[in-house]
């Protein structure tokens, strides 16, 4: 039988669990399990890497799609694409300037009496049947409605543009005459303009087709760029005439005679 005390339990840092070991070392820790702090971070590091790569990867993809597009629509979507959308705004006041634009452009080109004499025949063929009337007027060929309300306009305003068009052609011959007084030769001018806007709104009332337009203002073009070449050789004609010390009014007689 012992004498001695019983020793009391000792207070302090708590032991560590057994099989749980710590070895500090310069560069890291190792613990028990074996890894190493480098290791644990390696699965991270690679699946930054690996994301890092795919991003390059799909960047050169589409750099060489780019290169490689030879369709043009894609191409041209692809293009319009990278253009910002007009806002509502933006919008309305574009389709407000085409309408305006497209109306001025058909009154100009239709205000002279070459376009409105082709204009009138080009309705004279549709009146007697020789032109199809949706091919040739701007109307649906379901539109029923619309195309007898047309057929209705056509006659009294084929009627109206023969009138129109003939006294435009007497006061042009009275005005180009020099004899006349100016006054009556400015007037007669006055009337041709009035005459004119008139006929262009008894055209447009029908709507004529812009292609049906088209070839005669292309012809009136050409028949203006004929004009300005002649009137440059009148021009050079009569400056050489002059350096000849000749009188165009004596070349103009021998030619008549």
């Amino acid at each position: 039988m012992s004498t001695g005390r019983s020793r009391r339990p000792e207070t302090g840092t708590p032991s560590r669990p057994a099989g749980k070991k710590e070895l500090w070392h310069d560069d890291d820790l190792v613990q028990d399990d074996g890894l190493t702090r480098d290791e644990e971070l390696e699965p991270a590091v690679e699946e930054a890497a690996a994301g890092e790569a795919d991003e390059e990867a799909v960047t050169v993809a589409v750099d060489h799609s780019d290169a490689a597009i030879d369709d043009p629509v894609r191409m041209y979507l692809m293009q319009m694409g990278r253009i910002p959308l007009l806002t509502r705004h933006e919008e309305l006041a574009s389709a407000q300037k085409i309408d305006v634009t497209r109306l001025y452009f058909r009154r100009t080109m239709l205000a002279n009496d070459f376009m409105l004499r082709g204009a009138f025949e080009l309705l004279k063929r549709v009146a007697a049947g020789t032109l199809r009337l949706d091919r040739t007027i701007e109307v649906s060929v379901t539109n029923k409605a619309e195309k007898k309300r047309i057929i209705q306009r056509l006659g009294p305003n084929l009627a109206t543009l023969d009138q129109l068009l003939k006294a435009n052609h007497g006061d042009f011959l009275f005005a180009i005459n020099r004899r006349n007084p100016g006054r009556q030769r400015n007037a007669a001018w006055r009337k041709m303009v009035v005459r004119r806007n008139r006929c262009v709104r008894l055209v447009e009332e029908l709507n004529l087709r812009q292609a049906r337009l088209m070839p005669l203002f292309e012809r009136l073009a050409d028949i203006n760029q004929q004009m300005q070449q002649l009137r440059g050789l009148l021009c050079d004609s009569r400056r050489q005439l002059t350096a000849c010390g000749q009188d165009v009014t004596s070349v103009r007689r021998d030619l008549a005679q």
